[in-house]
C-alpha cells in the first residue's frame, strides 16, 4: 500500500498565499518526474523545482519530500503520483511551511552568483556590522561571533592570525559602561568561553575584541586592521539568558520537522528559527551541522552561503558557492 503523508499546518501570518511550485527538498533513490513543463522525463533530485503538472516516479527504496504553499509531502513507497493528486490547487492561507519555502527560496536566490551574494548583503546592511577599513569586501571574515544575540552557553569567539603575533588579547567588555567583563591571553586565534560563568545581564549588550600581542619592538594593532584604532573591529552582541530549546520548540514540535529523513533539513529549519530571532552564532552552527551531515545538499549550501554573505561573512559565501 503507498504512503502518502501530507501534514497541514494552521496559519501564523495574514496574508495572501500566492500558487507556489513544489520544491523537492530531499530526495533518495530512482525518483523520475514524468510529462511536466519539459514534457520529458527527468532525474529528480534535492532542489529541484517540480514545475507543470506532470506525475512523480519513484523506484524501489526511493524517497522525496516536497513542499508547496503550505504542505509537506512525504512519499515513501514505489509507484507513481499525478502532482495534481499531491498539492491542492487552491490558495492556502500562509503558515509555517510558507515561511519556510520563502525563507528556502530567498536563499536560492540570494546565492545564485557572487553579485547576488554582494546584493544580499547590501539589502541587509543596516543590520549587519560593518567592514573593517583596509579589508574591502572582506567584511568580518575569520570572526566569530560575528554579531547578533549570545545564548549563556559555551561559545567559541574565533578571530584570524596574525603572523607577528605570539600570542592574543581578547576582551569582553559592557558597550553602556566600558566595564571590562573579561580579559585573556591565548596562544590560540580561537578562545572557547562559558558565558553563563561571566555574570553577564539578561538582554544587556556588550562587544568583544581581539588584539595580537607582537614583539616587545612592535606596535600592538586591532586584529584584522592595517592600523592601531580603526572603527568596526568591535564586535556588538547581545547576551539573552535564554534555553536555546525555548527559542526552538515552535519548530521542533512540528510534524514536518520530527517526519523528515533528513537530518540537514532539521538544521535548516533551525536556522531559520534562529535567525529570524537574532541568535546568528546559534544558527551558523545549525548551518555548519546540516553541512557535515550532508556535505553535497544544494539547498542548505546555497541557504548557508546566502546567510554568510548577509551578515557580511562575504568571503566564506563566496567560496561555498565556488566548490559547489
Amino acid at each position: 500500500m503507498n504512503k502518502v503523508c501530507i501534514l497541514l499546518f494552521l496559519p501564523l501570518l495574514l496574508c495572501g498565499q500566492p500558487q507556489d511550485v513544489p520544491l523537492v527538498m530531499y530526495a533518495a533513490g530512482k525518483i523520475d518526474y514524468e510529462g511536466g513543463a519539459s514534457g520529458k522525463s527527468i532525474p529528480v533530485y534535492t532542489g529541484i523545482y517540480l514545475t507543470g503538472q506532470g506525475r512523480l516516479s519513484l523506484g524501489e527504496d526511493a524517497s522525496l519530500e516536497a513542499i508547496s504553499g503550505d504542505q509537506f509531502v512525504r512519499l515513501t513507497s514505489p509507484g507513481r503520483y499525478p502532482l495534481s493528486d499531491l498539492f491542492a490547487e487552491e490558495a492556502r492561507e500562509t503558515g509555517f511551511i510558507d515561511r519556510f519555502i520563502n525563507f528556502v527560496r530567498r536563499g536560492l536566490e540570494q546565492s545564485g552568483t557572487a553579485e547576488d551574494l554582494e546584493r544580499a548583503y547590501q539589502e541587509n546592511q543596516g543590520n549587519a556590522q560593518g567592514n573593517i577599513n583596509g579589508l574591502g569586501d572582506a567584511g568580518l571574515s575569520g570572526l566569530l561571533p560575528f554579531g547578533g544575540t549570545l545564548f549563556p552557553l559555551p561559545t567559541t569567539f574565533t578571530w584570524p592570525g596574525d603572523n607577528a603575533a605570539t600570542s592574543y588579547r581578547i576582551r569582553v567588555v559592557d558597550s553602556l559602561t566600558e566595564a571590562v567583563v573579561l580579559t585573556a591571553t591565548t596562544r590560540d586565534t580561537s578562545l572557547l568561553l562559558d558565558l553563563s560563568g561571566l555574570y553577564l545581564q539578561d538582554n544587556h549588550r556588550y562587544y568583544w575584541e581581539v588584539f595580537p600581542n607582537a614583539a616587545p619592538s612592535s606596535r600592538p594593532s586591532r586584529l584584522g586592521a592595517q592600523a592601531p584604532a580603526v572603527a568596526g573591529t568591535r564586535i556588538y552582541f547581545t547576551y539573552r539568558d535564554r534555553d536555546r530549546s525555548q527559542v526552538l520548540a515552535p519548530v521542533t514540535g512540528l510534524p514536518m520537522y520530527r517526519g523528515t529523513a533528513s537530518e540537514a533539513q532539521r538544521r535548516l529549519l533551525e536556522a531559520m528559527a534562529l535567525e529570524e530571532a537574532d541568535y546568528l552564532y546559534a544558527a551558523d552552527r545549525a548551518y555548519r551541522d546540516g553541512l557535515a551531515e550532508e556535505p553535497n545538499n544544494p539547498i542548505i549550501r546555497r541557504a548557508y552561503a546566502a546567510f554568510l554573505s548577509r551578515w557580511n561573512q562575504r568571503s566564506l559565501a563566496r567560496n561555498l558557492i565556488r566548490t559547489r
